[in-house]
C-alpha cells in the first residue's frame, strides 16, 4: 500500500495557489476595467465641454466681431445668447475646470501664420485655445 496523502496535499496546495492567482487576475481586470469607464467618461465629458466653448464663441464672433476683446474669458448664456463673463474668468462645471483664452495670429510675409511678432498682427483673425482639466483619483476598491 502506497501512502498518497502528501501527494494530495500538494496537489491540493497547488490547485489553491492556480485558483488565487487566476482570481487576483480575474479580480484587477474587473477593477482596472470600470477604472477606465470612469476615466473614458471623464475624457468624453470634457470633450464636450470643449467642443461647446468652441461654438459658443464661434456664435459670440458671428454676432458681433469687436466682442472678442479678452485673452481669457469663461462664457454663460443669457436669453439665448452667449456672451463672455470677463477678462482672466474661469469656469467651473462639476468637476472640470474650463479656460477659454485668445490670441493674436501673426503672419509672415508670405501670409503664412508665423509666431508672434511676426511681420504683422492678423486683424481678421484670433487663435481659441480652450483648456478643460479635471482632478483624476485613483480610486482603491
Amino acid at each position: 500500500m502506497i501512502n498518497d496523502n502528501g501527494q494530495s496535499t500538494l496537489e491540493l496546495i497547488i490547485a489553491v495557489a492556480i485558483f488565487a492567482l487566476i482570481s487576483a487576475i480575474m479580480v484587477s481586470f474587473i477593477l482596472g476595467g470600470n477604472a477606465g469607464l470612469k476615466q473614458g467618461g471623464e475624457q468624453t465629458q470634457a470633450q464636450s465641454l470643449a467642443q461647446e466653448a468652441m461654438e459658443a464663441v464661434r456664435s459670440i464672433r458671428d454676432r458681433a466681431w469687436n466682442e472678442l476683446i479678452y485673452t481669457q474669458s469663461a462664457i454663460n448664456i443669457s436669453f439665448g445668447q452667449w456672451y463672455f463673463t470677463g477678462e482672466g474668468t474661469s469656469s467651473t462645471i462639476g468637476q472640470f475646470s474650463r479656460v477659454i483664452s485668445l490670441a493674436d495670429v501673426c503672419r509672415d510675409g508670405l501670409d503664412n501664420i508665423t509666431s508672434c511678432p511676426g511681420n504683422y498682427t492678423d486683424l481678421h483673425s484670433q487663435k481659441l485655445t480652450v483648456n478643460v482639466s479635471w482632478p483624476i483619483r485613483d480610486n482603491i476598491f
